[in-house]
């Protein structure tokens, strides 16, 4: 890696805190040689590495626990007192925007290093190479698949350049996320790109809508905001109706804007319920879909898994409150919870409904609930949903070789064009499966391995398994 430095880093009495931004990647990492080994903010899992925990241990860095509600007034105390102590402490590195982002913009910067008000030097880094192969995001290639493919380059390089201390007035010491927004409005000018109103929240939003395959995931993150101005994310609103058995009645042909802004309880005239209704009206004829908009705020603060995800649309698509979803209801429960085409799901009824009853409910698609463990549910569904996959997917047959090389099959297509991993993985996973375990499903449990490896879920295997 070859590292340019701009500037000049000035000492710890001129500005005890370097502001670094944008992240983008791991790689960042190598600032903090250049800085000097300065404390850094870091969560507590990534001193847990056994890999670099020693190297960040060495820099005496202020641990942040992200699940814990109190690290946050912790972290901030922690910042003061070192920054004000007579003491020796090396300077307080942190990355504001407290995630990776992709260098297109700045997000919103966490205002934990400006609440102490002294001057803070900001430092701005970039990577002009001309193959990106360091950016590493929530939604792209993972850490190790990024590390080897900038390995592979010539040349990787990467500017760090120091601005001159900004010193804040008295308005931003009083204001600490005043002096955070306008330290990001000079770094993004120095940078020459623009400034976004994302905030990591909103990050870890979309990345867990993503993870349940939640359809328009971003749209999520804008619903969220518009909730939390709107006050509705202190209140159990939706979680309430939800359980009312007038639902149905209050969902059946669409709700207009009056509707919706009585039923939430919130008055027509705020410019923000305004933006919120029409995120939901899809045809811009003053209706929506109550059930898609309950399915969206409930999928992101109570559900946990695909299971329970599918449960849910389940109970808010069943028109008759009875667990007994119509062919009508079905088609939008799936539609809006895993982006099932009607055909798909037309298909897959008519499969499941052999009876004839002209409804199906949530046990008779047979999902998990145990995660990805394959022992939790038929040995013929998930073979079954890897050979679909696979002659779907790749025009490799499922009559030719059986059911284990049509498993092997689905696996390796899926793995070489997703994430590279070839079947050669998949095999030797499953030898060692069956050496620790001893268990018949071990090909079975190394495809679900490598399928998750892969970017498609378990979930979603499971799901199409229902077409066997």
């Amino acid at each position: 890696m070859n590292i340019t430095v701009k500037g000049r880093q000035v000492t710890r009495k001129e500005a005890p805190i370097l502001v670094v931004a944008p992240h983008s990647t791991f790689l960042d990492a190598s600032i903090t040689y250049v800085t000097g080994f300065p404390s850094i903010i870091v969560r507590r899992e990534s001193g847990l590495n056994p890999f670099i925990g020693k190297l960040i241990n060495y820099t005496q860095p202020v641990y942040v626990w992200r699940e814990d509600p109190n690290s946050r007034q912790n972290t901030i105390k922690e910042i003061i007192e070192r920054v004000n102590s007579d003491l020796d402490w090396p300077q307080v590195l942190i990355f504001p925007e407290g995630t990776c982002t992709n260098r297109s913009c700045l997000i919103t910067f966490k205002p934990g290093a400006f609440y102490p008000g002294v001057p803070v030097q900001p430092v701005c880094i970039r990577y002009p190479n001309k193959l990106d192969t360091v950016t590493w995001t929530w939604e792209g290639p993972g850490a190790l698949k990024l590390l080897w493919l900038t390995l592979t380059q010539v040349q990787s390089s990467c500017e760090i350049e120091f601005l001159p201390v900004y010193t804040p007035n008295t308005a931003e010491k009083e204001d600490p996320k005043l002096y955070a927004n306008n330290v990001r409005q000079l770094m993004a000018k120095a940078l020459g790109i623009p400034v976004s109103d994302y905030t990591y929240d909103d990050c870890r939003l979309m990345t867990r809508a993503k993870q349940m395959n939640l359809p328009c995931a971003p749209c999520l993150v804008e619903v969220h905001r518009l909730r939390t101005k709107l006050g509705l994310t202190q209140k159990t609103v939706e979680e309430d109706l939800s359980k009312t058995p007038q639902l149905a009645t209050i969902c059946e042909g669409g709700i207009s804007y009056q509707q919706f802004a009585h039923i939430l309880g919130v008055c027509p005239k705020e410019e923000a319920l305004q933006h919120l209704f029409k995120i939901y009206d899809k045809e811009s004829n003053n209706s929506m879909d109550f059930r898609e908009y309950l399915l969206g705020v409930l999928a992101i603060s109570r559900v946990s898994n695909a299971s329970e995800m599918l449960q849910l649309a389940f109970e808010l698509f069943d028109s008759n409150r009875k667990g007994e979803l119509t062919l009508p209801d079905a088609t939008q429960a799936l539609l809006h919870s895993t982006s099932m085409s009607p055909e798909d799901v037309h298909s897959m009824f008519t499969k499941i409904d052999t009876n004839l009853r002209g409804y199906i409910t949530f046990e008779m698609l047979d999902v998990p609930t145990k995660g990805c463990d394959p022992s939790c549910t038929k040995v013929d569904s998930l073979v079954s949903a890897c050979t679909w996959w696979c002659s779907s997917q790749s025009g490799i047959g499922v009559t030719r070789g059986g059911v284990v090389l049509s498993l092997v099959s689905a696996c390796t297509w899926w793995c070489c064009t997703r994430s590279g991993i070839g079947v050669h993985v998949v095999v030797l996973y499953s030898v060692w499966y069956r050496r620790a375990c001893g268990r018949v499903l071990s090909l079975v449990s190394a495809c679900t391995w490598s399928c998750s490896q892969s970017g498609i879920g378990v979930h979603v295997v499971v799901l199409f398994s229902l077409c066997a």
